[in-house]
Order: structure tokens, then C-alpha cells, then sequence
């Protein structure tokens, strides 16, 4: 059952994302080229400004051995790019999928197919902090050094923080469906892009100050981040070479993930049928449906 409720869901992602239609088939193909193309731009130019950014950062921190700052850096950013990126889609996919009412009304276990709906998001979120961690653990080797050990966890860091982020995606996209089954969901995206907008041009605009600030200010940072985020500081440090941290740090995201699937699976049912109760037309004084 799992098996197959993945398969429709990843269909449902993927259909998502490209816009397809059925009453359009034959554009569908070359709509998914088109979709792949803009993708592979979009993710080129990413990690090119990624590489630019951490080939600036690898250097002086290691200088003030400060190597466990530049992972850290690294994963606190792809977490923050994880979770904005994907909160949107994670509420959508979540909540507002149009086949919920069928699945809920089949005996399949809401925890299943809130489950189903989880790990294909892991993707997604996989996406957003590849493209900022791999950028960073590759210029790290390539500029400092590279260490097959190092590297593996790296990457085992990679997928710590994809669960750490879905985790947090699901809650705020928890959040965020409620919020929105009071207010206009189309309001809510508009706000939402332009929100996303407005930091993308402010950060694009002070890119250079901003790389300048994280390089000279190292040591200040370093101590924001133990006083406020330890668990980033845990990830950095097992990244470069302190191995313990990181088990540390992927203790706390697996528990971070199992305290919001349970959550959710017990809110699953009423928070996936609200929704569709709060948008029922009510009845006028008339007897008629306004």
C-alpha cells in the first residue's frame, strides 16, 4: 500500500511542478523539456553563486581555525533555503491534495498517507540543500583539503539537515494551514512571493557586502551561533572532522522528525477535512446557497 501511495504521490509532485494537464497531453513532453531546461538554469546559477560565495569563506576561516563555521554556515543556510523553498508545496501537498477525501475514505490509516506525503517531499528539500552544501564541501576540498572520511560525512550532513528541514516544513506548513483556512489562499501566495522576492534583491544586491561582513567577522559569528543555534555548531563540527558532534546533531534531527510525525498524524484527519467543511457554502435565509 505504501508503495503505492508513493507512486501517485510522486506523480502528483511531478505534475505539480510542470503544470501538466490532462486535456493536453500532447504539449505535456514538451512542456516537461521546457520544465527540466529552466530547472537545470536555475540550479546551475545557484551553484555557481554558491561556489563564489564559499571559495570566499573557506580560506579566511580556516586562517582563524574556524573550519567548523564554514559547515556550519553552509548548513544553517541550506536549512533556511530548505524550509522557505518548500513550505509552500509541503501545506499543499500536505492538506490540500484533491485526492485526500478518496484515500481518507478508503482504510488506509491517516498516518499513512500523511507518511506517503512526507517522504516525497524529502526530495524536494534534498534539492534545496544539495545545492547549497555540496557546493560548499566541494570548495572546501578543492581549496583547503580533502579528506575521503571528511567528505562522507559531508554528505551524511546533507541528509541530516533534508530531515531537520522537512521536519520543520511540516510544521510550518501545519501552521500555515490553518492560517490560510481563515484567509484567502491566493492573498497568502501573492504576500509570499513578494516576500520572497524582496529578500532575493536585497541579499543579490548586498552580496558582496554581505560575503565581506561573514569573512572579516568570522569570530563574532562563531559566537552567535553557539549561543543561539547550537545544533548548526554540532553539524560543523562533525563536518570537519569532529565526529561525535554529528552524531549528536543527527540524533537531534531523527528526533526532531519522529516528535513532528507524530504530531501531525494525530491532526492529520480534521486538519485535512477542515478545509474542504470550512468551504462549504452555508445557506441563506431564503433556503438558498449563496
Amino acid at each position: 500500500m505504501m508503495k503505492a501511495l508513493l507512486a501517485v504521490r510522486l506523480r502528483a509532485m511531478l505534475a505539480g511542478f510542470t503544470r501538466q494537464s490532462r486535456q493536453k497531453n500532447k504539449k505535456s513532453k514538451g512542456m516537461l523539456v521546457l520544465f527540466a531546461l529552466l530547472y537545470l538554469y536555475l540550479a546551475v546559477v545557484i551553484v555557481g553563486v554558491m561556489c563564489l560565495m564559499f571559495s570566499s569563506l573557506a580560506e579566511p576561516y580556516h586562517a582563524l581555525g574556524l573550519d567548523w563555521l564554514y559547515f556550519a554556515m553552509a548548513g544553517l543556510m541550506a536549512l533556511g533555503f530548505a524550509v522557505f523553498g518548500s513550505v509552500f508545496t509541503t501545506q499543499n501537498q500536505l492538506y490540500d491534495s484533491k485526492d485526500n477525501d478518496m484515500l481518507l475514505s478508503m482504510p488506509v490509516k491517516p498516518k499513512q498517507i500523511l507518511l506517503s506525503r512526507m517522504i516525497p517531499l524529502l526530495l524536494l528539500n534534498g534539492l534545496f540543500a544539495g545545492l547549497v552544501m555540496l557546493p560548499a564541501a566541494v570548495m572546501y576540498a578543492v581549496l583547503i583539503r580533502f579528506s575521503l572520511a571528511d567528505f562522507l560525512i559531508q554528505i551524511l550532513g546533507v541528509l541530516a539537515v533534508i530531515i531537520l528541514a522537512q521536519a520543520i516544513a511540516c510544521l510550518l506548513g501545519y501552521l500555515l494551514h490553518l492560517l490560510l483556512s481563515r484567509m484567502n489562499k491566493s492573498l497568502a501566495s501573492m504576500l509570499y512571493m513578494v516576500v520572497f522576492l524582496g529578500l532575493y534583491f536585497y541579499i543579490y544586491s548586498q552580496a558582496g557586502n554581505i560575503i565581506n561582513s561573514m569573512s572579516v567577522e568570522g569570530t563574532a559569528i562563531a559566537s552567535a551561533l553557539e549561543a543561539w543555534v547550537w545544533p548548526v555548531c554540532a553539524l560543523g563540527r562533525g563536518c570537519s572532522g569532529e565526529y561525535a558532534y554529528f552524531l549528536v546533531f543527527a540524533a537531534i534531527c531523527a528526533v526532531a522528525f519522529g516528535l513532528v510525525y507524530c504530531l501531525l498524524s494525530h491532526t492529520f484527519l480534521k486538519a485535512a477535512t477542515s478545509r474542504r467543511s470550512s468551504c462549504r457554502r452555508k445557506p441563506s435565509r431564503n433556503g438558498r446557497y449563496g
